[in-house]
């Protein structure tokens, strides 16, 4: 039976455990303020819309909700990893659009905007599924992140207008008899 040794990988963590665990705290408070000074920009840039997010440790959503709800899923949204090294190092942040509570009509509506000659230097092609209805991919400086607030802006208002442009099918009340 060979003798088993721990890896030089392994080691190494073990040694900078602590520096590890401390660099990550900072790249998660550092991303946190990276949203809130994302959110502000799109607010100032959408003065008329209410810009909302919803952060998990995992995720970041961000969505115009100008309606009583605050729930993500009643409004088509952007969603990022949160944690996406590319963020920082490469000025890049890759998003995808969700929309699950619109219909069909909606959908069609929010695919047609998608594919405008307006949002095609961000937009690429998805699946298309009401998870991940097309993919966007935003470049700014690595030294002025919040440059990102603008194309989100405008793929948000873009997707909020053609919501709005193909209203929701009401359901017919029945009469109680």
């Amino acid at each position: 039976m060979e003798k088993f040794q721990f890896s030089d990988a392994a080691r190494l963590y073990a040694k900078y455990a602590a520096v590890v665990t401390e660099m990550q705290e900072a790249f998660n408070e550092n991303n946190k303020a990276f949203v809130e000074a994302l959110c502000a920009e799109m607010q100032d840039i959408l003065p008329r819309s209410r810009v909302r997010s919803y952060t998990t440790p995992k995720f970041v959503d961000l969505w115009l909700g100008d309606g009583p709800s605050k729930d993500r899923n009643d409004y088509p949204y952007l969603e990022f990893w949160r944690n996406a090294p590319e963020i920082v190092t490469a000025g890049r942040l890759d998003l995808w659009a969700s929309a699950y509570r619109i219909d069909d009509k909606q959908l069609d509506a929010l695919l047609r905007a998608s594919r405008s000659p307006e949002l095609a230097q961000w937009v690429k092609p998805a699946s298309e599924t009401r998870a991940n209805l097309f993919a966007v991919q935003v470049t700014y400086p690595v030294d002025d992140p919040v440059a990102a607030a603008r194309p989100i802006a405008a793929i948000l208002s873009a997707i909020k207008a053609a919501i709005e442009a193909s209203p929701a099918k009401r359901r017919k009340k029945r009469r109680r008899s």
